[in-house]
């Protein structure tokens, strides 16, 4: 076998056996409506790349008429383009959807060029084609992407039998030896061309087709004309195609693009897939350490690829590695990501305090008991207390009630082990104030954001030292934001100390707009539309834990203003779609979240905020919109990129308004007080996590005003509960039996018992996912309950894990 038989063999194997979303991760290949990567080649001499191909779209030609010769590439190998018959050809698998890639789609390389522009290669030079090029009237088809003889000019076209259209031109600046990443968008919409991320257009849609029968006869050539003679005169690597127009937004991912995968399928060797965005970096140095320790193991110091597969057979199933991957060029960075190695079901969440405003809590009495019992059946150890009312009216007595309030905390979670611990405080608690910067920028003295902010970090921390000695400023346009020595409102613009508690709060205090009510309406009456919206609020959390408020797995981000502002939200948007989808490509993309997309897990928006208000583009968006529906926000998370809105505790606050849908919102936080941590959620922790990750940050912990409104305790990964729990005899014997939909990942069944007397669940038994009930032993008491929850392995760009469903429950008679 020669050289170029052996690597055509190897090339065949990567494109048609690799699938991302085989069955051993529990989802679907992508389908035609899933945005996703359909190919990527590589050229690699192992099989230890990024996931390579969503589905076998895509094969080898047998006996093309391009040769596959490689050297030195981007990655690892680079498929050389120079000789008249260098390149390759693909052939589609399914010829009734050869017409679908080059419809909608996306066409990305990395291309190093042997010529300068103004010489160029000398021909014209094709990047991908299809088909046969033919001056009028001789037309026969074709498809392509090319590049002039000169070299100054990239340019996407078609042809029909009747019709030929160039439907875009982008001028290029090409210097020998230099690698450039080009990527080609298109859709009867419009396209687009991307050089180094720079972009041109948009020029003309696609508005016609070749004749299937074009591709049929040539198939699709990369790197060189069909029949060749018209190579592009350098390397090529990593080649993709998407079944979707990528926008800039998804371009822009490759600062925040670390992810982790676990290897557990019989086509690779076991272990842990480090995969990052192909750069013009490198080469790296690669540690890991077990969660936990401080020490780093140094696996590479010089590696070339992007990415590296940690296959020491002394990795654990059930044990989470954190990763460092360092970027050795000049002005490289340092990226870290920790990876879950097959974490089992958790059957304990942790803790939550439930601390109630101490005005409201006998009035919302019976929905705290209902709400306490689902979060025992969601794993939790729940503790109850009360708190004193935040006085709007004057600051005077709010420092003792803040003491108050930590004091609880402190004495309620001090002294739990269970990890983690959250505090949920409901209804308008005491609100601690700190800090002096104004994070929006407003400085201004007619327009003055700086002093004291919300600061629910305070009740984080229940070991640091927050001072009120420094910070020295009276704030003219708002007395709230007034922070002088000695007022009780304190100087830290971060936590003193590591954070220990998760912190969410459920407060519709002061929201007259939700109700179109004046403020002069009766305390009776704003104490009942209070009360209302916290009673919708948990009406929705418990939907959504039980999944029957739904959304998809991806980001949909709307950003308004300038791209030099909009950084941070990229970065969040970005960090959180690589770290809590399995894969990137589809999942993070620009969207209309105010009365437009479909419901997606995640919503990042920026625009233009004042304390009540939100400019999204052309539309001034106010709070009391929050009240009609269908045009707001469908997501379950959002996070807001805009001024005073970190300034959460003010009279129709636009944040506190957000989380009043019904169906939506379940959690909202503000970027301006990050950097955010949005890891936890990708190993199966919660909001709480968050909150404690992204306070905690040794290097660069979130701000003073760090806030999620919303409950703590929500996590982005949920699972249907099972149905038709019971206890009933069948001849002889007692069983616990249920009923559960097909459901793919399936890890299997657990059951808890809870004795009478007793107020929370105890693991009984754990079953397998093809068994549908428990016998259960005679000597169990009467009135004792049972609950049974399923498990789902969830697989992220965080690692994989098991994740639990909300408990269903039955007695014994």
């Amino acid at each position: 076998m020669t050289y170029f038989t052996q690597r055509l063999g190897l090339i065949f194997l990567i494109v048609g056996s690799l699938l991302l979303g085989s069955t051993t991760s529990g989802q679907g290949a992508v389908g035609p409506g899933e945005p996703g990567c359909t190919l990527h080649l590589a050229f690699d001499d192992t099989l230890l790349g990024p996931p390579q191909v969503h589905r076998p779209e895509w094969q080898v030609r047998p006996g093309g008429p391009l040769l596959n010769r490689q050297e030195k590439g981007i990655s690892s190998q680079g498929l050389i383009c120079r000789e008249p018959f260098d390149g390759i050809v693909l052939e589609p698998s399914d010829p009734l959807q050869v017409a679908d890639p080059f419809v909608r789609g996306t066409f990305q390389c990395w291309f190093k060029p042997d010529w300068n522009s103004g010489e160029g290669p000398g021909h014209h030079a094709t990047l991908a084609a299809f088909g046969q090029w033919r001056l009028p009237p001789d037309l026969k088809g074709f498809w392509g992407i090319t590049i002039d003889p000169t070299g100054r000019q990239l340019q996407f076209g078609a042809q029909s039998a009747s019709q030929g259209v160039t439907y875009l031109v982008a001028p290029i600046a090409f210097s020998r030896g230099q690698w450039y990443r080009i990527t080609v968008s298109f859709a009867p919409e419009g396209s687009w061309i991307h050089v180094n991320d720079v972009q041109h257009g948009p020029g003309q849609g696609v508005s016609f087709l070749p004749p299937v029968a074009s591709l049929q006869e040539t198939g699709l050539n990369i790197g060189n004309a069909p029949g060749g003679n018209q190579p592009v005169q350098g390397l090529l690597d990593e080649i993709r195609w998407f079944n979707y127009p990528l926008q800039d937004l998804e371009l822009e991912a490759g600062p925040w693009g670390l992810r982790g995968r676990v290897i557990d399928s019989d086509s690779l060797p076991p272990g842990i897939l480090l995969s990052w965005p192909v750069s013009k970096g490198g080469p790296f140095a690669i540690r890991r350490r077990l969660s936990g320790k401080t020490k780093w193991d140094l696996l590479e110091t010089q590696w070339e690829g992007f990415a590296y597969l940690d296959s020491w057979n002394g990795l654990d199933r059930g044990q989470t590695y954190q990763y460092q991957v360092q970027d050795r060029s000049q002005g490289g960075s340092m990226q870290e990501v920790s990876v879950a190695h097959s974490l089992g079901p958790k059957h304990h969440s942790g803790t939550i305090l439930l601390l109630v405003d101490q005005t409201l809590n006998e009035a919302l009495q019976k929905d705290l008991d209902l709400f306490s019992e689902v979060l025992r059946k969601d794993g939790w150890l729940v503790k109850r207390a009360q708190a004193p009312r935040h006085d709007d009216r004057s600051w005077r007595s709010n420092p003792e009630r803040i003491d108050r309030t930590k004091q609880t905390i402190i004495q309620q979670l001090g002294q739990v082990k269970t990890e983690p611990r959250v505090v949920m405080l409901i209804g308008h608690v005491a609100v601690p104030y700190s800090g002096f910067h104004a994070l929006d920028g407003h400085v201004k003295p007619e327009d003055d954001h700086r002093g004291a902010w919300p600061a629910d970090m305070v009740y984080a921390d229940l070991d640091g030292v927050w001072t009120d000695q420094q910070v020295d400023h009276v704030n003219r346009i708002s007395e709230a934001n007034t922070n002088v020595p000695g007022d009780g409102k304190f100087d830290q613009e971060s936590a003193p100390t590591r954070l220990e508690v998760g912190v969410g709060r459920v407060d519709f205090a002061n929201l007259p707009a939700l109700n179109a009510r004046r403020f002069f309406a009766s305390s009776a009456r704003r104490k009942q539309e209070e009360i209302d919206l916290i009673r919708r609020y948990l009406e929705k959390d418990i939907l959504y834990r039980s999944k029957r408020l739904s959304f998809a797995a991806e980001t949909l981000v709307e950003e308004t203003l300038p791209a030099t502002m909009g950084h941070k939200l990229r970065a969040a948007a970005l960090t959180s779609g690589s770290l809590l989808f399995e894969s990137n490509a589809g999942k993070i993309r620009p969207g209309k979240l105010i009365a437009g997309d479909r419901g997606a897990l995640w919503g990042f928006i920026s625009g233009y905020g004042g304390p009540s208000t939100m400019v999204i583009g052309e539309r001034t968006l106010q709070s009391e919109h929050f009240a009609q529906a269908n045009s707001l926000p469908d997501v379950a998370f959002l996070g807001l990129y805009s001024s005073w809105h970190p300034d959460w505790n003010c009279p129709n606050a636009f944040m506190r308004a957000a989380l009043s849908q019904d169906h939506a919102v379940l959690g909202l936080m503000s970027i301006l007080s990050g950097p955010w941590d949005f890891q936890p959620l990708g190993l199966g922790g919660c909001l709480g996590d968050v909150f404690i990750a992204s306070g905690s940050h040794p290097a660069n912990p979130a701000k003073r005003s760090l806030a999620i409104l919303g409950d703590p305790t929500l996590k982005t990964a949920v699972v249907a509960p099972v149905d038709d729990v019971k206890v009933i005899f069948r001849g002889e014997q007692r069983r616990l039996e249920w009923v559960a939909e097909d459901m793919p990942g399936r890890e299997g069944y657990h059951a808890y018992l809870r004795l009478p007397g007793q107020v929370d669940y105890d693991l009984f038994q754990s079953v397998g996912p093809e068994v549908d009930h428990i016998v259960m032993p005679q000597e169990i008491p009467a009135n004792s309950e049972f609950m049974v929850r399923q498990g789902q392995w969830q697989r992220t760009g965080s690692g994989s894990f098991v994740s639990l469903s909300l408990g269903m429950s039955a007695s014994t008679p």
